[in-house]
């Protein structure tokens, strides 16, 4: 017997073991459940940086919105 599906599996791979099409389908079909899924961290700024980051964002729309304005009525007025 082998420790787990994964070692079952080596086993036939590397001809060890004599490989049966339903026990390779089905170790396949449990290795997935064997263990959990190793997830990478999720790592976010803390919510003090994030609403900087959002009041900058804004800060810069506004003034992107106000030379736009102005731009505009330098060039309604001929002014450069």
């Amino acid at each position: 017997m082998y420790a787990d599906v994964l070692a079952y599996l080596r086993a036939v791979a590397l001809g060890t073991e004599p490989g049966d099409a339903l026990r390779v389908a089905a170790a396949k079909a449990v290795l997935p459940y064997e263990a959990p899924r190793q997830r990478a961290p999720v790592e976010s700024p803390p919510p003090k940086k994030l609403a900087e980051a959002a009041d900058r964002a804004v800060a810069r729309e506004a003034a992107s919105d106000f030379e736009a304005r102005a731009a505009a009525v330098r060039a309604r007025h001929g002014r450069k």
